[in-house]
């Protein structure tokens, strides 16, 4: 019998994309060291994605916290200008083309899901601007064969995997986007989760330097500790302030060019470990799958952030 893969993207970036817009755009020339570096984002605060936006939203002014208290970027504070989007694509890109084309903004930053990046994104691409964005979604997928993967959103991903269970189709492996990390998921699927997989770009135990601070600094900032969402807008301020650093420049015009050239020839470290870019702008590196293992989700790849040994084949579910 021959083997069917079903792939799908996965609902959470593995660390922060960079889409790379090189359109030539007029601009601004360089701020002094009085001006602050002003980051536009349009962020979905109310309507469909406002849960994970706030979260993206908290990352974002946890590194900008942080980053000032070090003395800035270029020896200037940063500043944030976010506009809510509503989780509406059309709303979306009347923030961009505002941030952009009124309100000047030195750097623009993305928003959450797909379904507002991919027209955001298009926005930056036509003014010439640098985009880099923390998070993407996915539709869902199933197959029945050796290997089943599954991108979706909680309630879909625990659906399907019931639906799996009652046709008993029992996969070598799985692996499903979002559902295997939330609190209630193990009990909605009768407890059936050793062996189950989940990407994640992010853990609080991962051993990156800059990892430490950050955990400690934005539980001290929001009274609890960073999820992915979190960590994912941190990522894009850090890959953003490595390029800004490196250049010398945060305007727009002929320095988001220079960003761009920089990010593709070099690698940053970040929370959610090392991120370089392929030609494309799609991210290399920082991949990290949790398993269930012994009743709880753990990181057994890639070795250096392992908690547990991979289990393969699945036990039946």
């Amino acid at each position: 019998m021959t083997s069917r893969v079903t792939r799908t993207r996965w609902a959470t970036a593995f660390g922060a994309a960079v889409a790379l817009a090189l359109a030539g755009c007029g601009g601004t020339n360089g701020g002094s060291g009085d001006d602050p570096i002003v980051v536009g984002i349009s962020l979905p605060l109310t309507g469909d994605f406002s849960e994970p936006g706030k979260g993206v939203q908290r990352g974002y002014e946890a590194w900008a916290k942080i980053t000032n208290d070090k003395g800035g970027l270029l020896g200037r504070r940063i500043e944030l200008k976010i506009l809510d989007d509503q989780s509406n694509a059309d709303r979306v890109v009347a923030d961009y083309e505002q941030l952009i084309g009124k309100d000047n903004v030195d750097i623009v930053v993305g928003p959450f899901s797909t379904r507002l990046v991919v027209p955001a994104a298009r926005v930056a691409e036509e003014y010439g601007m640098l985009f880099v964005e923390p998070a993407g979604a996915a539709k869902i997928a199933a197959s029945r064969a050796d290997i089943a993967v599954g991108g979706s959103q909680y309630q879909d991903g625990v659906n399907l995997i019931v639906a799996l269970q009652q046709l008993d189709y029992q996969p070598k492996l799985a692996a499903f986007s979002t559902a295997p990390t939330n609190p209630e998921f193990a009990a909605a699927i009768g407890n059936k989760t050793e062996g189950i997989l989940a990407p994640t770009g992010y853990t609080q135990k991962a051993p990156y330097p800059s990892n430490v601070e950050f955990v400690e600094k934005y539980t001290a900032q929001f009274g609890s500790p960073p999820e992915e969402d979190e960590a994912n807008a941190y990522t894009t301020g850090q890959v953003v302030a490595a390029a800004v650093t490196a250049v010398g420049c945060a305007e727009q015009g002929e320095c988001q060019k220079k960003l761009v050239d920089w990010l593709r020839n070099n690698t940053v470290d970040t929370v959610v470990g090392p991120l370089r870019w392929d030609a494309a702008g799609r991210p290399q590196g920082a991949h990290m799958i949790q398993q269930w293992v012994g009743g709880q989700i753990q990181i057994v790849l890639p070795a250096d952030a392992r908690e547990a040994d991979l289990i393969y084949p699945k036990p039946a579910w």
